[in-house]
């Protein structure tokens, strides 16, 4: 048993740290005879690579804008990465805080011409060159690759500064885009979705090229009566690549638990189907989100892509449509190669009802609602921006700040009780009764730690972490009211480092309010019902350590029976409290010839219990792997139709874990 726990370590660690996966590196399987679609001629000279460089708000570099010699970007780039493996190539300037522009940088996206992958590097500048001149003129000081956006960077790449755009059209049901202008079996695809939703009563929006750019998406996404958006491009983990640069993960991270209610994401991209991107989508209540688990290829993916959409649109099944695509499209993978989680609350066909949703009259007259926010700490001044198409006087002014609290000020200033992400309202009526409405998504968080302890957010992930045996480190995480658990988890197999949590306080090791010490540096601590305000997490080094991962989470149990499950959907991020019992209800259809249920991923070690008309115990179980770690599977043949019960019960604390289901008709 020893040997294959160590094993099962090895493998549920390097997959959540990015190990040997065997789709997305250079190296990989060569699957080029199986691929019908041709993807993009191959660039015989890296020099004819397009390199395009984008300049955002703060791309001064030391400086303004008309500061930065594109040119010399361009040269410096081609000088640092072999370009030949690449499509395109965009670089964001970016400006740093450091003394004397010794945090000036460039984000460097690397598009491949096979794959829809993405490559982030940065390049830091060497201070005092970064000011521009001579073509040439800059030179590196470090240059990380793979790199990971910290806080700033990632939180920069979803939302540039300035206000919100309204929706362009409340009328619009579905948007399809595709920013790989040089990529024709992308564009075809798009445009393809495009009609086959508009000859089947949808409204469709189609966006290309530069049209797909960030502030577009923000706009088309904040449409009341939009239900699904597809897009087919480069990405990664940690976002997607749109037209004008980077879309992190962090814009999501930052909407309200409702803010995208009853949408659907498929974004044709690799590795998005995973951590931070994918539980920031489905914590911002979105109801399906399809994407790539490991890689897809230019050409065979976006088969899959159409594929899934005109079952889709007939009505099937959304989630159990990805895999029966990958089948009749045969696509070259071993399996699994897309992945999709439902919200099990929301309806896994895209018209429950069998009908298309209708969209209510418009008011061309009615106000147009808009509005900017300016945080400090936990307080929010919001400024009206709203205007009236016809010039009639705005009269009215209904404010609502997501956390139950309302005003009629034109300009509030609202000060929040806790840290979190709120979704504010505006509603406005004019002289003449017409009315118009706005959200918009607000992060707060408390002032800096006294104590100098950098704060972490919920489902952000820190990569990198090492540290000298005995050495300590520390991070803050700020728990809202309401919260009813914080799951705190280190992924590492280099070293040994162990796990501290404390509430109000830096824990030691001998106060703490909870503790995991587990072997290698794969730890897991969970609090159920934890109290409002800040808690400490410690990292301490057992022996030396090195490339940790640490995810801290505010989330949730499922109580008994909630929420119900169907074959094809998944939960994920599960996590729970050592001796603590979960229930899942799974209902299977009759006709279902097997069914696969798996726990997988994550830290620390909960076990599965399957039994059918009863939850299951300790005792009384229909099937029970009782393995090792979180890496277990119930495999049923033939099952009777009916209602089951999945159980997870923790044999020691468990954090990240995934529960999948799967049926073969």
């Amino acid at each position: 048993m020893e040997s294959v726990r160590w094993a099962r370590i090895w493998l549920v660690a390097a997959a959540v740290l990015g190990f040997g996966n065997p789709g997305c590196s250079p190296g990989a399987v060569d699957v080029s005879p199986m691929l019908e679609d041709a993807s993009p001629a191959a660039v015989a000279d890296p020099a004819d690579v397009p390199v395009e460089v984008v300049l955002g708000e703060d791309a001064g570099i030391t400086g303004s804008k008309s500061s930065v010699d594109k040119a010399g970007i361009v040269e410096l780039v081609k000088g640092l990465f072999d370009l030949s493996p690449y499509h395109r190539v965009s670089v964001q300037v970016k400006q740093g805080d450091g003394p004397e522009g010794s945090s000036d940088h460039l984000l460097v996206s690397l598009l491949p011409r096979d794959r829809y992958d993405l490559t982030l590097a940065r390049v830091d500048l060497e201070a005092g060159q970064s000011k521009g001149g001579a073509r040439g003129g800059y030179a590196a000081r470090k240059v990380t690759m793979p790199y990971e956006p910290d806080a700033a960077d990632a939180a920069d790449l979803a939302v540039e500064k300035g206000d919100y755009a309204a929706c362009p059209d409340p009328t619009v049901q579905m948007v399809f885009s595709c920013c790989e202008t040089g990529l024709p079996t992308a564009i075809a695809a798009v445009k393809a979705a495009g009609e086959w939703a508009t000859q089947k009563g949808y409204k469709a929006k189609v966006l290309l090229g530069r049209e797909e750019n960030r502030e577009a998406i923000k706009s088309w996404y904040a449409c009341p009566n939009l239900l699904m958006h597809g897009r087919v491009g480069h990405g990664n983990t940690s976002g997607i690549q749109l037209g004008d640069g980077f879309f992190s993960y962090t814009y999501f991270q930052a909407l309200s638990g409702d803010a995208n209610r009853n949408k659907v994401f498929y974004y044709n991209s690799c590795l998005v189907h995973n951590r931070p991107l994918e539980p920031a989508i489905m914590k911002s209540g979105a109801r399906t989100f399809l994407g790539g688990n490991v890689s897809i290829y230019v050409g065979p993916s976006e088969k899959v892509f159409k594929c899934w959409l005109q079952k889709t649109l007939a009505n099937e099944v959304m989630t159990e449509s990805l895999p029966k695509c990958e089948k009749e499209t045969r696509y070259p993978s071993w399996g699994d190669a897309h992945g999709a989680t439902q919200d099990p609350n929301q309806p896994n066909r895209l018209a429950p009802d069998g009908g298309i949703p209708t969209i209510p009259p418009q008011d061309v007259d009615a106000p147009v609602a808009k509005f900017t926010s300016t945080v400090k700490d936990l307080s929010v001044t919001f400024a009206d921006k709203s205007t009236s198409p016809t010039a009639t006087p705005i009269t009215r002014w209904e404010w609502s700040f997501g956390d139950a609290k309302l005003s009629n000020e034109q300009n509030p200033t609202h000060v929040y009780a806790a840290s979190g992400n709120y979704t504010v309202q505006l509603k406005v009526t004019d002289q003449a009764g017409r009315v118009g409405s706005a959200t918009q998504p607000v992060q707060v968080s408390l002032p800096p730690d006294p104590a100098g302890v950098p704060a972490i957010q919920s489902d952000t992930p820190v990569n990198g972490l090492s540290g000298a045996q005995d050495s300590w480190k520390y991070y803050r995480l700020d728990v809202p009211q309401g919260a009813t658990k914080v799951a705190v988890q280190l992924l590492g197999i280099f070293g040994d480092a162990d796990l501290y949590v404390r509430a109000g306080a830096k824990p030691t090791t001998t106060e703490y309010t909870c503790k995991s010490h587990f072997f290698l540096s794969i730890e897991a601590c969970v609090i159920n019902s934890p109290t409002a305000g800040p808690y400490y997490v410690g990292v301490h080094g057992y022996r030396s350590f090195q490339s940790v991962l640490l995810y801290a989470s505010v989330s949730k149990s499922y109580a008994k029976g909630s929420p119900s499950l169907a074959p094809g959907q998944s939960l994920t991020y599960l996590s729970g409290a050592r001796s603590e019992w979960q229930f899942i209800a799974l209902e299977v259809p009759a006709g279902t010839a097997r069914l696969e249920i798996r726990l997988s991923g994550g830290a620390g070690d909960a076990d599965l219990y399957v039994r059918r008309e009863a939850e299951p115990t300790a005792t009384e179980y229909l099937c029970r792997p009782y393995q090792t770690g979180n890496d277990e599977t119930c495999l049923l043949d033939a099952p009777a139709p009916g209602r089951y019960f999945l159980g997870l019960d923790a044999y020691e604390n468990f954090a990240g874990a995934i529960l999948d289901v799967r049926a073969a008709p």
